[in-house]
């Protein structure tokens, strides 16, 4: 759990990129408000995690140049493309 936000995520893509894991999607439930209900994560958020030094962070990704809304998904997958991997 990231402890920087009130909510865990669930059926997201990970990709594990270098020392760095890329959590896109899933859904989001607030730990400590059982009470609320669980909501789709903005595919826009995505949720970085580096496994050297344990710490958690957030890219703000640009939306779509048609101006749409990317909507809310999960249990999907990602996949790592040798030709756009750029360290």
């Amino acid at each position: 759990m990231d402890p920087t936000n009130n909510y865990t995520r669930y059926q997201h893509s990970a990709t594990l990129i270098d020392s760095s894991i890329y959590i896109i999607g899933g859904w989001n439930t607030h730990v400590f408000l059982p009470n609320n209900p669980d909501f789709g994560a903005d595919m826009l958020e995505i949720r970085t995690y580096q496994t050297v030094d344990g710490t958690w962070g957030t890219i703000r990704a640009e939306g779509r140049a048609d101006g749409q809304t990317i909507t809310p998904r999960s249990q999907h997958s990602a996949t790592l493309s040798q030709s756009c991997h750029h360290s």
